[in-house]
């Protein structure tokens, strides 16, 4: 199916790498009215979705799976439409890979990766992540025995599967931005989040977010 037939039925996809998380995400558009499906897998037929879904979530279960695994995945689905890729609140699994498969597919010149979870006590400052005021690497996901957080640096735990530059934005945000690669946002509160979206709106640049 070509990007505007899907963009026609679907206003918007997101991924997830795992169950919980593609749950966590359209369980909220769905209490707001949107009408929002669920999905299971990597292989989709997105011309057997029901013409009335206006958001579609895909757990395309690569939690687990190898970076190289991951980017061929997340890279086939994004291909189809503008997306929001869900990521870990933890920054476990394939984040970069996965962000890299998402902005290689989409064709887009940057994505915006806002990883805090402020509910969750998940924070992002000066491009560290913490959880509940402990870096994550210092966390108990750093002694994870299935997929340890070894870095507490967003542009380090990407860098670790990517080699795709990433540029760090502060909430004051002053000064030109980079344009380029994997934008990392700074946000510990939801003032912040929508502080981010008024900018990205103001500047239409909404079609391919993460977090």
């Amino acid at each position: 199916m070509n990007k505007k037939r899907l963009n026609y039925m679907i206003k918007l996809l997101i991924i997830s790498d795992d169950f919980t998380g593609a749950l966590d995400t359209s369980v909220q558009l769905a209490t707001s009215g949107a009408k929002t499906y669920v999905m299971v897998g990597s292989c989709i037929d997105f011309t057997k979705i029901d013409s009335n879904v206006e958001v579609l979530a895909i757990d395309a279960e690569t939690r687990h799976l190898t970076p190289e695994e991951a980017y061929q995945i997340v890279h086939s689905i994004v291909k189809e439409a503008y997306i929001y890729k869900k990521t870990d609140s933890a920054l476990r699994g394939n984040i970069g890979s996965e962000l890299t498969a998402a902005l290689a597919a989409s064709g887009a010149k940057h994505i915006h990766f806002i990883p805090a979870f402020p509910q969750m006590g998940r924070t992002t400052a000066d491009g560290i992540h913490y959880v509940n005021g402990v870096p994550i690497a210092k966390s108990v996901f750093g002694s994870d025995h299935f997929d340890p957080v070894r870095y507490s640096s967003v542009s380090e735990i990407i860098a670790s599967q990517s080699s795709i530059e990433t540029h760090v934005i502060g909430r004051e945000r002053n000064g030109r931005e980079a344009d380029r690669g994997i934008l990392v946002y700074d946000a510990s509160s939801n003032q912040d989040f929508e502080n981010i979206a008024a900018k990205l709106m103001k500047k239409n640049d909404l079609h391919l977010i993460a977090g």
